[in-house]
């Protein structure tokens, strides 16, 4: 007896480059940044369900939280 095959999904899943925790510096990337946060340190908070390369990070010595892009970002 044989048992139908199920498919296989191939469909990849994105993920970020900078897992929750991960101390990163802020990098100049594809969209426009305000210049005096080039090179600041922060931790990354959190990821975007929707889009998971938008990554939520608090910069050392901020309250606000900030959003960026994988690409903006280098791990420390």
């Amino acid at each position: 007896m044989s048992t139908p095959s199920t498919p296989i999904l191939t469909k990849p899943i994105p993920l970020s480059l900078h897992p929750v925790g991960s101390r990163v510096r802020v990098r100049e990337g594809s969209f426009p940044m305000d210049a005096a946060l080039l090179g600041r340190v922060g931790t990354v908070l959190a990821h975007d369900r929707g889009v998971p390369t938008k990554v939520t990070v608090q910069l050392d010595g901020e309250d606000a939280w900030r959003t960026f892009t994988d690409e903006e970002l280098e791990r420390v």
